[in-house]
């Protein structure tokens, strides 16, 4: 076994990670995170193929501030898992080992890897295909609020397929139990995936924040993107996608749009003027310009904005994102079930 094998450029923590080391024989990189890697494991006994996802918890790389963000995040995202193992469609953990070092998640394989590489490969999905994927998601998510918790991380890169092409939903990092009657504040989650919501919460101290139904929002994201091979609201320079996440802003273009059926143009409507009948409420809500509505909507006063669009790198300068293709967005929100009753018209 060489140095390469185990965990990249570095020896693992032999004493601390013994024992996962004794069960599971790790082979080939196949995926790369930014203080992770996964690889192929075997174990030993079986002989049953897995993947192992090894978290670097060292301070050679990052600040303490940083490591202790990972540490934290990990240790969340295994009790988030070990809640919700079982579920068809979310990815199931296995084993889990802590060392010095590292920590290794050992989960299924998933042999035909992101859903972000399958639509790369595809440009687009049939109606038929994406009526499957998305049911999957959509009952995966639903099942998730039931028990509280909030994914806020959904995107193509997070959604695995296996030999059969079956969805499993993974990557918890940012995942949280939410009781009933609180709201989020955290700024958190990739920038073309994120309800208007989040970003308000970054800019009004006085907004009342956000829960369930960003999940919900980013699943909107994901279902026009599956259909159309394209983002609704992309730009080259972030700052202007994230306005136009802010303002609304998209169209179904020719020709990603013209040999849909009308069911799903429908559905994906009917979502959207759901989507924007909110927004326009919060908008008529809105009194005579004052120190109060400045603190509570900035982004609504032309000057202020082109002041925040300004500055918006400090605030997503330090998001991670496989680049810029990944940035996609769209202007969807409702609930897990409405949305999978929307499939079910489809089915009919």
């Amino acid at each position: 076994m060489t140095k390469d094998i185990l965990v990249g450029d570095e020896l693992p923590d032999w004493v601390g990670a013994k024992e996962f080391y004794q069960k599971y024989d790790p082979k080939e990189v196949i995926g790369r995170g930014v203080s992770s890697v996964v690889r192929r494991c075997v174990h030993r006994h079986t002989g049953q193929e897995l993947a192992v996802k090894i978290i670097e918890i060292t301070a050679e790389k990052m600040t303490a501030e940083q490591l202790e963000e990972v540490k934290s995040a990990t240790l969340k995202e295994i009790q988030v898992l070990n809640m919700v193992k079982g579920h068809s469609s979310i990815i199931t953990l296995i084993d889990s080992y802590e060392s010095t070092t590292f920590i290794f998640l050992v989960f299924d394989l998933m042999r035909r890897g992101e859903l972000f590489d399958y639509l790369t490969e595809k440009v687009t999905l049939s109606e038929k295909e994406t009526r499957s994927l998305m049911r999957a998601l959509l009952e995966a998510v639903q099942y998730l609020h039931s028990r509280n918790i909030v994914h806020r991380d959904l995107k193509p890169e997070n959604i695995l397929l296996d030999d059969q092409g079956l969805l499993k939903l993974s990557d918890f990092g940012f995942s949280v139990q939410l009781p009933p009657g609180q709201k989020l504040r955290e700024l958190c989650g990739t920038p073309g995936y994120l309800a208007p919501e989040i970003l308000k919460c970054s800019m009004d101290e006085t907004h009342p924040g956000y829960g369930q139904e960003v999940d919900l929002w980013a699943c909107g994201v994901i279902l026009y993107t599956l259909l159309a091979g394209s983002p609704p609201f992309w730009h080259r320079k972030q700052m202007l996608m994230l306005r136009m996440i802010m303002e609304g802003r998209y169209q179904f273009s020719s020709p990603d749009w013209d040999d849909r059926s009308d069911t799903v143009r429908d559905l994906v409507l009917i979502l959207s003027v759901l989507a924007c009948i909110r927004m326009y409420g919060r908008y008529r809500r809105l009194r005579p310009l004052t120190r109060e509505v400045l603190a509570r909507d900035p982004y609504s006063v032309r000057g202020i904005r082109r002041l925040i669009d300004g500055c918006a790198f400090r605030i997503y300068g330090h998001w991670v994102k496989k680049g810029e293709q990944q940035n996609r967005a769209a202007l969807f929100q409702n609930t897990a079930k409405i949305m999978l009753l929307g499939l079910e018209e489809l089915e009919a």
